[in-house]
This record gives structure tokens, sequence and C-alpha cells, in this order.
């Protein structure tokens, strides 16, 4: 009966836009789970690398960043949830509503070979088929977390294209460029902060000069910068601000 399926019918355009607008917050979600532990794996490998300095500055950074992963998790539990609650609100309610119009159909005269079997085939065919989409919605929800996570892999292969990142032609083994290093090292107003830690600056205007053929030391308590200093100058880092020049 042609009467009884148009409320069906209306109601497929909304489970599958429902599942769309699903798929996009889901992997917006993903995107921002995946940067908050990227964040929070800077700082445990800041805290294994340099325990001392850790505990003695900022003891509580670590668990301070994990709190938007815990609420970004509930966030992502919450949409799913609400997916498959309202998939099966929109069964119950449009089950409910061909039945009160079939219940009428049943009464006129002109549908006098229309039964309660026609309806409950129609409404078992349309529950099932909601049913297999809400079970379609948890493959929905890790292809959107693929898509989000894929964002970051293909920024890290395409980081290869990018000079002002990649210097690969360090590592090149060309004899004509080595030289050998004798001169003055000097740090130039240098500011730095680690990337996981931008409001927390390590260097803020340093300008230190260690001669060629002479000692320097850099003295310091836990925190202050020392490893840093070679750091930088070995360029596992950029610096904020500043240069770092050796003068033959």
């Amino acid at each position: 009966q042609l009467e009884i399926n148009y409320g069906y019918v209306c109601v497929i355009p909304l489970a599958i836009g429902s599942s769309l607008v699903f798929s996009k917050l889901t992997a917006n979600e993903t995107v921002y789970e995946l940067k908050t532990y990227a964040k929070t794996g800077q700082i445990v490998q800041e805290f294994f690398s340099s325990l001392r300095t850790v505990l003695s500055t900022v003891p509580n950074l670590s668990r301070n960043e994990l709190a938007p992963t815990r609420s970004g998790g509930i966030r992502q539990g919450a949409l799913f949830g609400v997916f498959i609650g309202w998939l099966s609100l929109i069964t119950f309610i449009v089950c409910a509503t061909d039945f009160i119009s079939g219940s009428f159909l049943m009464t006129k005269k002109n549908q006098s070979t229309f039964t309660i079997s026609d309806i409950l085939i129609v409404a078992s065919i349309f529950s099932q088929s909601i049913g297999l989409i809400s079970f379609v919605g948890s493959f929905v929800q890790g292809l959107s977390e693929a898509r989000g996570a894929a964002v970051s892999v293909f920024r890290l292969i395409d980081e290869e294209k990018d000079e002002s990142i990649n210097e690969a032609e360090v590592w090149e083994d060309i004899t004509e460029s080595r030289s050998n290093i004798n001169g003055d090292i000097k740090f130039n107003n240098v500011n730095f902060h680690y990337p996981s830690r931008r409001d927390a600056p390590v260097l803020c205007n340093l300008s230190v000069v260690a001669r060629a053929g002479q000692t320097t030391a850099l003295v310091g308590f836990s925190g202050c910068g020392k490893s840093t200093c070679i750091s930088l100058f070995l360029r596992y880092y950029e610096p904020s601000s500043g240069e770092i020049t050796i003068e033959q």
C-alpha cells in the first residue's frame, strides 16, 4: 500500500542526513583528540628526558593536558549515543504514526483489503532497515576517525617537500661540503619556548659567545636552559627569535 509507505519514504533522508552529520562531527572530534594526544606525548617525552627539570617546574603539566583529551572522548561517545538514539526515535515515531494511519485506512470501505498484516510487514521491514543503519553507525564512526587521523599523516608526508622544516641535505654524504668548524659560537638575543609549552619561555634574550680554543661553561639550576642551548646549537629545535652563528 502506497499510503502506508509515504511516511517511511519521508524519513529516509532524515536517516541519511543524520549519518552524514554524525560522520562530520566525529571527524572533527577525532582531529581535536589527536592534537591533544600529540601535545601530551611531547610533554611525556620531555618528562622522561628531563625528569628533574619537569618535577621541579611543572609537575602537573601532563595531567592538565590530559583533561581536554578526556572531555573529547566523552563528547565522542555522546555523539554516538545521540546518533543511535535519534535513529531509534525516528523508528518509533514513524511506526506509531503508520499504525494509527493504517487503522484509519482499514475502516474505510474502499480499503477493505487492507489488513493488519500489511501494516506489520511494512513496519517490520522499516524497523530492520533502520536497525541496519544503526549497526553501520559504528563503522561510520571508525571511518570518520580514520579520516580525521589521515589529515596529520598526509601532513607529515607533505613535510618532505617543505624546505623550511626539511633539512635532509644536512645528512647528504658530500665530501666537498665538509669543513672543520673552528670559530666563535655566538647566541644573539635568542628566545625559545618548546612547541608543547608555548606559554613557558625557556630562553629570554640570551646572548653569549663561546670563544674558539677556550672552555665555556653553562652553569645554573635544573631547568634554566643549559641543555636547551646545546639542542638549539645542534638544530634539534629552531629558536623562536634571535640567531645562532658560527663566526670564522
